[in-house]
């Protein structure tokens, strides 16, 4: 095992809510004693697991050991810190928590923590920690109060946090608290198909319980257990005890829905594996998972460092373009006009961005569309050149519509974008990145969800991902689920440029729309956010194009996003 490593209650199911129907609570109660009883002594929590109920079962079960166990729990980036420990220590029945916990880097989060630093000075928590954090959000955090852990997903199939977090965490003597060590439940080995879960569970939105991200995973599973067998475990004990073995990692999480699970989970013959049985596992584990691969093309824009801040060119305001500064590129919607005064100007004082040139890639190119696309991408010297998602072009002869329509997320359509994309990469003398655009509804053909749809289409291309922020917010808000929650589950890995832009109540829609405006604080937070967890990123784009758009917006928008993001 891993320098004091070991198991701990992870205590978001014994809540009664987002794992399907709860246990009767005496039950739950049952499982907290039995891990107490199993030699298990970390406990962690939080005030949303259950509405509070999380932390009643844990107050009531372990009150005649609390001298003997830590307990952790957290505090949300809105609201008031004090209000909510003070309400967990109640429902805890104790008087201090050992860990305090910022549950989400979002918002307003380094005030949050300024006063939990506060709160454990006044002795209402023994120690402070950040949950979910980025390793840039790591260092900042650890320059405003004395951090002593950070909490983030880990197991044998999610290991992103052994590219930066888990080295910083070593450098810097953290704790390292591993959540959804089975990937929630499936490292179990017990699901032979894609399960139906009950409405309510909240892994009816996970992607690798769905279609081949599933099987693939499956796959897996079922080449880990004659390896089980061998050391006479079960694929659970299997993966808690690789986890276990991992230089840096602190505490393993183990969540259980009611005593069974507890009896499983928290069973004695947990054990240390040898070398040879590690590097076989990763074998394993690596045959289906390959790292995420760039094209030639994309890796030769590696060693640029500082991400760039821009805008669209908007000829009405060319005079004001030409003079302005702050701005390290202009992303080009449409050729210029050969009327344009400003034009040699803009050419030769702004890095361009070729966007949208082509309309669609639903469909195979033809050779005019290709040499318009290499004649415009010489013009601008552009690093990349991006094109939409989009499936339909569709005119009336007055309004363009091609925007509206995102592809059915399909096999079949996933293979036509793949085939398409892969001819024009062939033909392109600069990378190719693809945009997102809207999806606000399920449609019944679809058969995977739109960022499983991306994530396949970007492995089997290796071009870019331009991820259009205010796309994903929107799309998150429709679908009442919140926006950092629904970005973590697009490829990020491959993304090199990122779009922000204003939002504003449409009167047709009812509900908030994409217009010419600056950012809102919400967006240049969520933009903040993204850009920590987008490794690759190269540039930062105000996208805001419109005959309305006055100089004043769009400096100030630009403005706005460099301050964010410093």
């Amino acid at each position: 095992m891993g320098a004091g490593a070991r198991l701990g209650f992870g205590a978001w199911a014994v809540g009664g809510r987002g794992w399907g129907a709860p246990a009767d609570e005496g039950d739950r109660v049952a499982a907290v004693r039995l891990a107490l009883e199993r030699g298990v002594t970390f406990f962690d929590t939080a005030p949303t697991y259950g509405d509070g109920v999380s932390e009643t079962i844990l107050g009531r079960a372990l009150k005649p050991a609390r001298e003997r166990v830590a307990i952790a729990t957290k505090v949300g980036p809105e609201g008031d810190p004090r209000v909510s420990l003070e309400a967990s220590l109640r429902r805890l029945q104790s008087e201090y928590v050992d860990l305090v916990q910022l549950h989400e880097p979002l918002g307003s989060w380094e005030r949050v923590l300024e006063a939990l630093h506060r709160l454990q000075e006044e002795g209402k928590a023994r120690a402070i920690g950040i949950c979910n954090a980025t390793h840039l959000q790591l260092r900042r955090a650890a320059e405003i109060a004395p951090l002593a852990s950070l909490q983030a997903p880990y197991n044998l199939f999610d290991r992103d946090v052994n590219e930066r977090e888990l080295p910083l965490c070593r450098e810097r003597g953290l704790a390292f608290l591993a959540y959804r060590p089975l990937a929630a439940g499936l490292l179990t080995g017990k699901f032979a198909a894609p399960p139906s879960f009950a409405a309510g569970d909240h892994r009816r939105r996970i992607y690798w319980f769905q279609g081949k991200e599933f099987e693939r995973r499956r796959v897996v599973i079922d080449r880990l257990r004659p390896v089980a067998a061998g050391l006479d475990l079960t694929v659970t004990r299997l993966a808690l005890s690789w986890l276990l073995a991992q230089p840096g990692v602190s505490v393993v999480l183990v969540g259980v829905r009611d005593r069974h699970q507890a009896e499983e989970s928290f069973s004695p013959d947990t054990r240390a594996l040898t070398p040879d049985t590690l590097k076989e596992i990763d074998a394993i584990v690596a045959d289906a998972f390959r790292p995420a691969r760039a094209s030639e093309a994309l890796r030769q824009l590696e060693p640029m460092t500082a991400l760039k801040i821009g805008a669209f060119y908007n000829p009405h305001l060319g005079r004001e373009l030409a003079a302005a500064q702050g701005i390290d590129h202009l992303a080009m919607a449409d050729p210029p006009r050969a009327d344009d005064p400003w034009w040699p100007k803009i050419k030769a004082r702004y890095t361009l961005l070729l966007h949208d040139y082509l309309g669609q890639l639903s469909e195979p190119l033809d050779e005019r569309s290709i040499q318009r696309a290499r004649s415009l991408a010489e013009l601008y010297h552009t690093p990349w050149v991006a094109e939409h998602f989009q499936c339909l072009h569709t005119e009336d002869g007055a309004y363009n519509l091609n925007y509206v329509f995102p592809p059915l997320y399909t096999e079949e359509f996933l293979t036509r974008f793949v085939a398409n994309a892969n001819a024009l990469k062939a033909r392109l003398d600069q990378p190719l990145v693809m945009e997102n655009i809207p999806g606000f509804f399920d449609v019944r053909h679809s058969q995977m969800a739109e960022p499983l749809w991306l994530r396949r289409f970007f492995e089997a291309t290796e071009v870019g991902f331009l991820l259009d922020l205010p796309h994903v917010w929107l799309e998150a808000h429709y679908r009442g689920v919140r926006p950092a929650d629904w970005l973590a589950e697009f490829p990020l890995e491959h993304v090199i440029e990122l779009h922000v832009a204003g939002v504003s109540q449409d009167s047709d829609l009812q509900g908030p729309w994409i217009a010419p405006a600056e950012p809102a604080q919400e967006m240049l937070e969520f933009a903040a956010h993204a850009v920590t967890r987008c490794p690759r990123a190269r540039a930062v784009t105000f996208d805001a194009f419109s005959p309305s758009l006055t100089a004043e917006v769009l400096l100030r928008g630009v403005e706005r996003i460099r301050a964010a993001l410093a």
